[in-house]
């Protein structure tokens, strides 16, 4: 009897043990739910991070493109002197906008005289013209020497080679040649003239030694781009950029007109503002 009591006991505290444990796993059943549900749910929350930061470039790269006041404000200064609609190559940045005329509609422009060319108050010319011949009219190679030999089909535009008149006046030049022999400089023709009344890198140190000139009859180092484009019309091309500082300031800006015309002559104009930087005149032996 004794027996059967004990076993009765053993048999009643193995049933009590079964039941504490199955308790206990529970909450570690349910734990272990919790855990994987928020695994489940990273991947959703990683998604949604790279989604907000896609829009945030894309705002970014929407910032960026929009132009500043200063080309909101060239764009409506040139409208107002040519019509832009015929521009269908255009393109605006934020500190920086260009437009261009359909391929059909260049170099339709007919230079008054053939782009005639005077430089000081001597006798007017057009390009391309002998280098012997621009001698006559009293400019002569001031710091190149014009006895180098030069290679067939050879052309240079080098801003370091200049011809000067007797009162010190100077014009960056370009020659070329397209003979089958090689020739000193000084036989070849004058391709390109370049006048530069300020430096490129500061545009306030004015060059005393610059050319004044007359290009079309009208235009002249003191033109602003409102006179240039009476002069000659529509530009084939226009381009305006912005300069800042490095806090962020304006610094300065500018623009550049280039006009074309069918005998493959170019005038190419460059402005701040309306200050008149550089000029060049070039007739295109490249097409």
């Amino acid at each position: 009897m004794k027996k059967t009591r004990i076993l009765s006991l053993l048999l009643a505290l193995v049933l009590v043990g079964s039941a504490l444990g199955g308790c206990s796993q529970e909450p570690a059943e349910q734990q272990g739910s919790s855990v994987d549900t928020q695994s489940a749910s990273q991947p959703a929350s990683s998604a949604s991070s790279q989604e907000g930061t896609e829009s945030n470039s894309e705002t970014q790269s929407q910032t960026e493109r929009v132009p500043t006041a200063e080309v909101k404000a060239f764009t409506d200064k040139i409208g107002r002197l040519v019509d832009l609609s015929r521009y269908n190559d255009h393109s605006t940045g934020n500190e920086s906008c260009h437009f261009a005329l359909p391929y059909e509609e260049e170099a339709k422009l007919q230079f008054p005289g053939g782009l005639q060319i005077q430089l000081g108050t001597g006798k007017a010319f057009t390009l391309p013209i002998a280098y012997a011949d621009l001698e006559k009219l009293g400019w002569k190679a001031s710091n190149v020497d014009m006895e180098e030999m030069l290679e067939p089909n050879h052309y240079t535009f080098v801003t370091v080679a200049k011809i000067a008149n007797s009162k010190g006046e100077e014009v960056v030049f370009g020659v070329n040649h397209n003979s089958q022999q090689a020739l000193p400089r000084k036989e070849c023709d004058v391709y390109g003239l370049k006048v530069e009344m300020y430096s490129s890198v500061d545009h306030n140190q004015k060059y005393d030694t610059a050319a004044p000139f007359t290009l079309c009859g009208s235009i002249t180092q003191n033109s602003t781009v409102a006179d240039v484009i009476q002069a000659l019309g529509n530009p084939d091309s226009i381009h305006y950029s912005v300069s800042y500082k490095s806090d962020g300031q304006y610094n300065y800006s500018t623009t550049e007109l280039t006009f074309r015309q069918t005998d493959r002559s170019e005038l190419v104009f460059e402005f701040e503002q309306d200050k008149m930087l550089t000029a060049k005149c070039e007739y295109n032996i490249f097409q």
